[in-house]
C-alpha cells in the first residue's frame, strides 16, 4: 500500500474513533475500544513495516482528542472522569491495547507455507493491491 493512501487509511480510523466517542450511549466506552483495537490490527495487517505507527497514532488519539476538547472549550456529551487535565491523560493508557493489536495485525507468516494463512488477510492484501509472497515481507 501506498504511503499516501495508509496516511488517509490512518485518518479515516482516527476520524471514526473520535466520532463513536462523540456518542453519549452508554456503551461509547466498549464501541470506542472495539473501533480502535479493529482499525490497529487492520492498519497493521495492510502495512506490516508501520505497525508502531498505526498502535501509537490510534491509542493516543483519544487522548488528543480529549486535550483538544479541553483547550477549545468544546463540551463533551459525557462528563470526563477524571475532570481537569487528568482526563485527556487516562486515556493514554489505550496505547498498549493498541500496539498490541497492530502488532498482531503485522504478525510475520512462516515463509514455508504454500498461501497467505488466513482468508481475511489474503483478502486484505488483494483489496490494497499488495502482491507480495508470503514470507517475503
Amino acid at each position: 500500500m501506498r504511503p499516501g493512501l495508509y496516511l488517509l487509511s490512518f485518518g479515516g480510523a482516527v476520524a471514526v474513533l473520535v466520532w463513536v466517542d462523540q456518542s453519549p450511549s452508554e456503551i461509547a466506552n466498549q464501541a470506542s475500544v472495539l473501533v480502535l483495537l479493529l482499525g490497529a490490527g487492520l492498519l497493521g495487517l495492510i502495512k506490516p513495516d508501520w505497525a508502531w505507527l498505526s498502535g501509537v497514532g490510534l491509542g493516543s488519539s483519544l487522548a488528543a482528542a480529549h486535550a483538544l476538547y479541553l483547550v477549545t472549550g468544546h463540551p463533551l456529551p459525557y462528563a470526563m472522569s477524571p475532570s481537569g487535565w487528568a482526563g485527556p491523560i487516562t486515556p493514554l493508557a489505550l496505547l498498549v491495547p493498541a500496539v498490541i493489536c497492530a502488532y498482531a495485525g503485522a504478525r510475520r507468516w512462516p515463509a514455508d507455507s504454500a498461501q497467505d494463512s488466513t482468508p481475511l488477510r489474503s483478502f486484505v492484501l488483494r483489496l490494497t493491491g499488495r502482491c507480495v509472497e508470503v514470507g517475503s515481507e
